[in-house]
């Protein structure tokens, strides 16, 4: 087989964690049958720290060097060639020279991934250079988060935003996200700006980002006044709605669960959250609970409140309500009132019991009555 072409198959198998031992093969064997790009492959699975014990910084030290000395002289052999041959004239040889010609984001990453910073940033600074646009804005796009994160050199938000933006103007949406976060958490002023923040998101969003789409729903979920945009739940609604459209963005389908149900349906599921939920492990759950101790029960979905001091999506929460009659001492009937703040948690994919509220003939019980948690617990 080709040697070439052994490269490629030892780069779809890296992408694949399950893998690794099949990509060291393939790279292994296309090196030995002559492949410099070969040496990359090898670079790049043992600089990832996600490949276990193929992990090896001396080893990926190694194959990057050889592979460097190669695509330098690889690089004035394609400056020769260029200049008679057309793409469409080139040998598979030549090609593979191109390949090189276009590596050189990728010779960045490793020494990144290695945490050898100074080098990475030597590199990245050449890859900005590219003519190919989506190596030179993933360039810019890295060279800012190391500034954003301080790896390697002193954290500098204006000089992380700088690159942001240079990357954002070569099409990054990932660029452009970074910046709408840097608005949201006032990196870049001395107060959040969330209309800022929300111009970036939307532009990544117009590019196809679903991760985007999600951002500009959040802000219209969380939304606040005094930072440029107000709440509109109808709006979170229809973003979340477009990111699950596009690629079922899960952390779109899981903020949709915190919005206020949209139709009786939803209503329902949340309702039945409630009910299925016991009190205690090997208790009963609460619709077992109604069953036995109440009369005239009514379950209803009342809609929901925001806690700002809760952070994030766990601030809003749904009201459920339980109404229900039991007999009391005195001979007659007591009418209980339990309300339920009830939260999506997404560990879990289910609605869970957040807050629990009892009143009985109208007057908050301080604590839950002992004959319910005795009723519940048994």
């Amino acid at each position: 087989q080709n040697p070439t072409l052994k490269a490629i198959v030892a780069d779809e198998y890296r992408f694949q964690p399950a893998n690794f031992a099949k990509a060291a093969e393939w790279a292994e064997s296309a090196v030995e049958d002559g492949s410099k790009y070969g040496h990359l492959i090898l670079a790049q699975i043992y600089s990832d720290k996600e490949a276990g014990q193929y992990y090896d910084q001396t080893k990926a030290l190694t194959n990057i060097n050889i592979f460097i000395q190669e695509i330098r002289h690889a690089s004035k052999e394609f400056a020769e060639i260029s200049k008679t041959t057309t793409p469409i004239q080139m040998t598979l040889p030549q090609i593979e020279q191109m390949v090189y010609e276009q590596s050189i984001h990728k010779i960045a990453l490793v020494f990144y991934d290695l945490e050898q910073y100074k080098t990475a940033m030597e590199w990245l600074k050449k890859a900005e250079t590219v003519q190919q646009q989506e190596d030179s804005a993933y360039a810019s796009l890295l060279i800012g988060q190391m500034y954003h994160d301080g790896e390697g050199v002193k954290k500098d938000n204006t000089k992380a935003m700088q690159y942001y933006k240079k990357a954002a103007a070569k099409g990054s949406t990932y660029a452009m996200i970074r910046i709408g976060y840097m608005y949201v958490e006032k990196e870049v002023s001395q107060r959040r700006d969330f209309a800022k923040a929300m111009e970036w998101y939307k532009k990544a969003a117009a590019l196809g980002s679903s991760y985007a789409m999600y951002c500009v729903g959040v802000l219209y979920h969380t939304g606040h006044k005094s930072y440029g945009v107000e709440q509109n739940l109808e709006a979170a609604r229809k973003w979340y709605n477009d990111a699950v459209a596009l690629d079922n963005n899960e952390m779109a389908r899981n903020a949709l669960n915190s919005l206020p149900a949209a139709d009786y349906e939803q209503q329902q599921r949340i309702i039945n959250g409630v009910k299925t939920t016991r009190y205690l492990d090997g208790g009963k759950s609460w619709n077992e609970f109604t069953v036995y101790y109440l009369e005239r029960v009514e379950w209803q979905y009342i809609g929901m409140y925001q806690r700002f001091d809760k952070p994030g999506f766990k601030g809003f929460i749904h009201k459920v309500t339980l109404d229900g009659y039991f007999p009391n001492t005195a001979g007659g009937v007591s009418k209980l009132k339990i309300d339920f703040g009830v939260i999506w948690d997404n560990q879990e994919n289910k609605f869970t019991i957040a807050q629990i509220f009892c009143y009985i003939n109208g007057q908050s019980q301080r604590r839950m009555p002992l004959w319910i948690d005795y009723a519940l617990g048994s």
